[in-house]
């Protein structure tokens, strides 16, 4: 026990020492938001970008080491655990043994036997009782570890992802660079050129650039389909809930309004008013309902006033009233209360069995469905990169082909070239607006993608537990399946057990009087058989009593069979129940644990998502 706290402690303090490191960090360096937009093209945000790199790279390297020191923690901690219960299982034998000592020589005047110095019940209890303290502090950081691990994995996770972000980022940038300096290579060597070969290669690439366009159409159509057939696949996939995740998610209506009110402000736009489901409403007030119904009644029924006749009219009036009222007041009374069927009693079983059958043929589907999902998404992700492509060398070339323009109207200004030379398309290739439109068509594009690989990475993500957890949901199903037959048998059981002799079918009554006649052939001794052939009143009278007697001795077996059976049976259900409740225990903390994934899922989704919406807002 002491070497189990000492390593305990030192271990703690590890982590303690580790988690001061990883708290000295600070947040990762910001970027001065005040930049221009030209600003990715400079050394500042090259350099912010291997800021970050560094950082999240000497994090990963400290969030490595506070992983495996909560590891180690936790297993000592788990050993000390162990120790301590086997100790305090000692205190108690110690304390039983030193109280009926202590009640002994209370007992005696002299002691004969007496315990060892600072031995005492009071003393033995305050050991126990600083035992449970330190129990309980060492279970209280078990479980703050446990949760500091799963934390711990997390901020790993995000730390790996902006390593691969800045990688990518440095990647982009100096393709920005690269087409730069292609760009001013190209107007360098556009000076050089006559206003001729000027003209000629305005014209060449034009028409390179209807080309490149032809096949970028051909890019957006391949993507639309492509992602379209993801959008279909992804709305069945997200269609699959088992009836758990159904009733869950009515119960969070409020949740998760709560969460799209809160992204709504985020993006400063006004929310959408919670839905209320239509079953609230569906209680109108009867007193509109027999108003409505009154009035209809009342205008068919009242005849059209006549002059001189209004007395007539008035009466009519209020007798079509009264009857309409009469009417809708018996048509507004509940109806006469049903008399419901008795329930069936295993109603709650069999529930929970096709809940857990449901269960499993759905995370059997969703597998499957998984699968053909990440295929759609890495040939989404693989049409996305073609599709990026494909617009960066078109902006390249609309760039090309307005330097080139520009200089097409430089030479006809220096009177270089003739006006009627000029090709055609020089005012529409200066426009500016197409080199927009590429740009922000190539944003969205790049942020599909991101999206198309942040899905792509949790599809890929292998949940460990998920194989014993549907093996333990298969095995309540089994369990549950063979407690139901149990208790329906022992129930039918239960039921031809209050039968008697007159509740049974002719054809079982004779059957049960053949089996009583063969029963006394059969227990006869041989003067009882003889006595059997001769014929008289007294012993007809006795043959029936004795029919009879055996009729109810066979009853009472068959009933003493039948308990024997019904109580095996329920011993079976017993059985089953305490199989299924171990089965439920082992699967309780790998449901919790997937529980704390998801947790952590939907926090990093939430922040992606706020990203997206407002990404000058990314590093609040």
């Amino acid at each position: 026990m002491a070497s189990s706290m000492r390593n305990f402690l030192v271990q703690q303090k590890a982590e303690a020492k580790i988690a001061q490191e990883l708290e000295a960090m600070g947040a990762p360096p910001e970027k001065n938001m005040a930049e221009d937009a030209s600003s990715e093209q400079s050394v500042d945000a090259d350099q912010h970008i291997k800021d970050l790199d560094v950082y999240h790279k000497n994090r990963l390297k400290i969030l490595q080491k506070r992983h495996d020191a909560l590891t180690v923690l936790i297993k000592t901690g788990g050993l000390l655990e162990g120790d301590a219960r086997v100790l305090n299982e000692h205190i108690f034998k110690i304390s039983v043994v030193v109280e009926a000592f202590e009640r002994l020589n209370a007992n005696k005047k002299d002691a004969t036997v007496s315990l060892p110095a600072g031995i005492s019940a009071e003393t033995v209890k305050k050991y126990d009782t600083e035992l449970s303290t330190r129990l309980s502090e060492v279970v209280a950081t078990i479980t703050a570890s446990t949760e500091n691990l799963a934390a711990t994995e997390q901020l790993q996770t995000q730390s790996i992802e902006a390593i691969a972000q800045a990688k990518q980022s440095l990647i982009d940038l100096k393709k920005v660079r690269e087409a730069l300096l292609e760009n001013q290579k190209w107007e360098t060597t556009l000076k050089g050129l006559t206003a001729d070969q000027v003209t000629e290669k305005f014209i060449e690439t034009t028409n390179t650039l209807k080309e490149r366009m032809e096949v970028l159409e051909k890019a957006r159509s391949d993507f639309t389909e492509v992602n379209t057939a993801y959008i279909e696949a992804a709305l069945k996939f997200q269609a699959l809930q088992d009836i758990f995740a159904r009733e869950l998610e009515t119960q969070n209506q409020d949740a998760q309004y709560e969460l799209t009110k809160q992204l709504y402000q985020f993006a400063g736009l006004e929310p959408p008013e919670l839905q209320v489901p239509a079953s609230t409403e569906s209680a109108t007030t009867t007193e509109e309902g027999v108003e409505a119904v009154v009035s209809t009644t009342v205008v068919a029924a009242t005849p059209p006033p006549t002059p001189g006749n209004d007395e007539a009219t008035a009466s009519a009036t209020d007798e079509a009233i009264a009857s309409a009222t009469d009417e809708a007041a018996n048509a507004a009374q509940p109806p006469a209360p049903v008399e419901k069927p008795q329930e069936d009693p295993d109603t709650a079983i069999i529930t929970y069995q096709s809940q857990l059958s449901s269960w499993l043929h759905i995370a059997d589907e969703k597998s499957k469905q998984q699968i053909d999902i990440l295929n759609l998404l890495n040939k989404l992700d693989a049409q996305e990169t073609a599709y990026l492509t494909i617009l960066d060398e078109i902006y390249q070339l609309i760039q090309q082909q307005q330097a080139t323009a520009m200089e097409v109207k430089r030479r006809v200004g220096r009177s270089e070239l003739d006006e009627e030379k000029i090709p055609e398309g020089i005012t529409e290739a200066l426009k500016i607006e197409q080199l927009a439109e590429l740009k922000s068509e190539r944003i969205q594009i790049r942020s599909k993608q991101l999206e198309t690989q942040d899905d792509i990475a949790l599809l890929s993500q292998k949940d460990e537990a998920l194989p014993d957890v549907h093996k333990l949901f298969e095995n309540a199903d089994i369990l549950t399946g063979k407690l139901l037959d149990a208790l329906q048998q022992a129930r039918k059981l239960a039921q031809n057990f209050l039968l008697d002799q007159k509740g049974l079918s002719s054809i079982e009554q004779k059957t049960l009087q053949q089996s009583a006649s063969r029963r006394i052939r059969t227990e006869n001794s041989i003067a009882e058989f003889f006595f059997g052939f001769f014929e008289s009143t007294e012993i007809s009278i006795l043959t029936e009593i004795l029919q009879e007697y055996y009729l109810e001795l066979i009853e009472v077996e068959n009933k003493q069979q039948l308990l024997v059976t019904q109580q095996k049976k329920h011993e079976n259900a017993i059985a089953y129940l305490q199989e299924e409740k171990k089965a439920m225990t082992e699967l309780l903390p790998l449901l919790q644990n997937q529980l704390v994934v998801l947790q952590n899922t939907k926090e990093e989704e939430t922040i992606k998502a706020k990203v997206r919406i407002a990404p000058e807002q990314a590093q609040q």
